[in-house]
């Protein structure tokens, strides 16, 4: 067995645990599924631009992935919340989580235990990967059989 769940069980991870958030307003927005996940969409936006579509793993998945993440890290580890001395050189969304967990932590803190203890252990850059490990065999193995190659096979050239 993998020592990380599959690309498409980390992305049922994510989702779950950022639908399962509770809902926190601040004036007229909901601080978690607005203001934060818009900050983390931006964000990966912007980290994309350029760069090929990552198959199974939307800017939306990454998004989520990034807010469950930072409201996690930082109500369970308080010592990681960012001093403000960090500021020009953290990602502003990092702040805003910072500034959830500290105002309403305690709103917080039965949804972040009840999160799936898999979501610690998934990694967003074997998930940017074109095809994640876990699943990499297997498909590598589809991709040979489709052209007819077995690996180590030259087709009778010389490799170099």
């Amino acid at each position: 067995m993998s020592s990380h769940p599959s690309k498409y069980r980390t992305v049922a991870i994510i989702n779950e645990a950022f639908r399962s958030a509770p809902v926190i307003h601040s004036g007229f927005r909901e601080v978690i599924q607005d203001t934060l996940y818009d900050e983390c969409l931006a964000a990966e936006r912007q980290h994309r631009k350029g760069h090929p579509v990552v198959r199974g793993f939307t800017v939306q998945d990454a998004a989520r992935y990034f807010a469950v993440k930072y409201l996690r890290e930082y109500l369970l580890r308080t010592d990681k919340i960012p001093e403000v001395s960090q500021y020009l050189h953290l990602r502003h969304e990092c702040f805003t989580a910072a500034a959830i967990v500290l105002e309403f932590g305690d709103k917080l803190d039965t949804w972040v235990r009840s999160i799936d203890p898999e979501f610690e252990r998934i990694d967003y850059a074997r998930m940017m990967q074109w095809v994640y490990y876990a699943d990499r065999d297997a498909a590598l193995a589809r991709v040979r059989a489709a052209i007819g190659s077995t690996e180590g096979d030259t087709g009778g050239r010389a490799r170099g």
